[in-house]
């Protein structure tokens, strides 16, 4: 017969790693396109971009706030830009405040940061600021506010 305090364990054990399913935090992700067609400063050129943002602009879920072009004349009028996710929106201070985040943490072209990461909340799922590519960027060149 088994031990109870082995059968014990073992339901902790199960427990533990099934609640400790970690969430997705400041990362690097994003479209398959971010390796195809980003150079290795466009994570970059959006944040020096979104350093001369208005802090008092509003911006809503997916608005597009910056936008590069990726260089290749295949994409159209695709590009880089960064947008906001699952937030209820937010003013350019805040947009700031994060958009360096992403190149410090070696996203080179695509990535995401937490809203709430500057207060400690690691979880995309709350909010996010997020570079990535898309199929309509505001530019087809150099990097600039939409």
């Amino acid at each position: 017969m088994y031990n109870p305090s082995i059968i014990q364990g073992l339901l902790l054990a199960i427990t533990l790693v099934s609640s400790s399913s970690a969430k997705l935090g400041i990362n690097c992700r994003g479209s398959a396109n971010c390796n195809t067609f980003g150079n290795t400063q466009m994570a970059f050129q959006l944040k020096h971009a979104i350093d001369g943002i208005d802090p008092n602009r509003w911006y809503n879920n997916g608005e597009h706030i910056a936008c590069v072009g990726s260089g290749a004349r295949i994409t159209g009028n695709g590009g880089f830009c960064a947008f906001l996710q699952n937030t209820g929106g937010t003013n350019g201070a805040v947009i700031k405040s994060l958009a360096h985040y992403i190149p410090e943490h070696g996203c080179k072209v695509c990535g995401s940061v937490p809203y709430f990461y500057p207060q400690g909340n690691n979880n995309v799922d709350d909010g996010e600021l997020t570079f990535n590519y898309v199929d309509n960027a505001c530019t087809k060149d150099e990097a600039k506010l939409c």
